[in-house]
């Protein structure tokens, strides 16, 4: 288990690549629409109202080896709303890259994933993409929160992509069942997962440091995880 950024390496945060930008699933405790709307405002490839957009100037580069790269940070480049010829040119510029490098997506449409992968296999089956999904907690309490699909409906997705690498991340951690966490985490069978509480003060509704440990307990008995503002869960 370790304590980390999402997909540092070494310690240090990794590249990340912005073509896809925006979001339509009004989550409310989403940082990316929060600096799409202040510090990253009038800057080149981002809407003011984080509408999706496509910003074709962020693939012209070529990146070097071995290196990891988290694609559509500031967006949910697989959202239901992404045109796939918006898509077809992030991943055809994955693959212009060399093949030393991994690539990370992270959606909360994983639909999507199943669609494309079963679709274009030999676009989407590569063994330096690595697909993730964000489920934050039980259903019930994330729509609260959100118009992303519902957790279950992700989780299902998720378990039903194969051939494929995949990761979890569990952020911001909301209120779960944790036999029903564990039990859907084993079905996925992910490489490894993230948790990590909310850490831009939304007073959103969050389990105890002890339901959090407890939960990281039984995951670590499946896959490795990765721990990031756990405040102070597993101390020492």
């Amino acid at each position: 288990m370790s304590r980390s950024l999402m997909f540092e390496k070494d310690g240090e945060r990794v590249l990340t690549v912005n073509a896809i930008t925006g979001c339509l699933h009004e989550c409310r405790y989403c940082y990316a629409r929060k600096l799409a709307k202040t510090r990253l405002r009038g800057k080149p490839g981002y809407d003011p109202d984080f509408k999706p957009m496509f910003y074709k100037p962020a693939l012209n580069r070529m990146i070097g080896k071995d290196k990891t790269v988290f694609i559509s940070s500031m967006g949910d480049m697989f959202g239901y709303w992404v045109p796939i010829e918006w898509i077809k040119e992030v991943i055809r510029w994955c693959l212009s890259q060399n093949r030393s490098n991994t690539f990370y997506f992270l959606t909360k449409n994983p639909a999507r994933y199943v669609e494309l992968v079963d679709e274009y296999p030999t676009w989407f089956r590569q063994d330096n993409f690595v697909y993730g999904c964000t489920i934050e907690g039980d259903s019930l309490v994330v729509q609260m929160e959100s118009e992303a699909p519902d957790p279950c409906y992700r989780q299902r997705a998720m378990a039903r992509l194969e051939g494929v690498r995949k990761f979890l991340s569990i952020e911001p951690v909301m209120c779960f069942n944790k036999g029903t966490m564990v039990q859907w985490i084993e079905e996925i069978k992910p490489e490894f997962v993230y948790i990590g509480y909310d850490n831009h003060k939304n007073n959103l509704h969050e389990p105890s440091e002890e339901e959090v440990e407890e939960l990281i307990i039984d995951l670590q008995g499946i896959t490795e995880v990765r721990l990031k503002n756990v405040r102070g869960v597993m101390k020492g």
